[in-house]
């Protein structure tokens, strides 16, 4: 039986992956205060439209990457537990 790899024997390119992509997600997640502040007109349903329609573009843009351009057929290949998951969630 193998043991998982501990954060300790990580290859540094795969550590100076996962800061990068802290590093972005920080600066992308902190825009979101200034987006809700200029939607002042917007109510609470529009602003959870934007809010879900942002959630869908970040989980298709992170499928494609991990799946190397096949997110749509990944997205086809859920079968019924995975539109359960979906409709749970939306």
């Amino acid at each position: 039986m193998t043991t998982p790899a501990s954060s300790a024997t990580l290859s540094i390119p795969r550590r100076g992956y996962a800061m990068v992509l802290m590093i972005v997600s920080s600066v992308i997640i902190s825009f979101g205060g200034a987006l809700v502040r200029s939607l002042e007109a917007a109510d609470a349903w529009q602003v959870n439209l934007y809010r879900s329609i942002a959630l869908i573009f970040a989980i298709y843009l992170t499928l494609s990457i991990q799946t190397r351009g096949a997110a749509f057929r990944e997205l086809r290949s859920i079968g019924y537990a995975g539109v359960w998951a979906g409709a749970s969630l939306a």
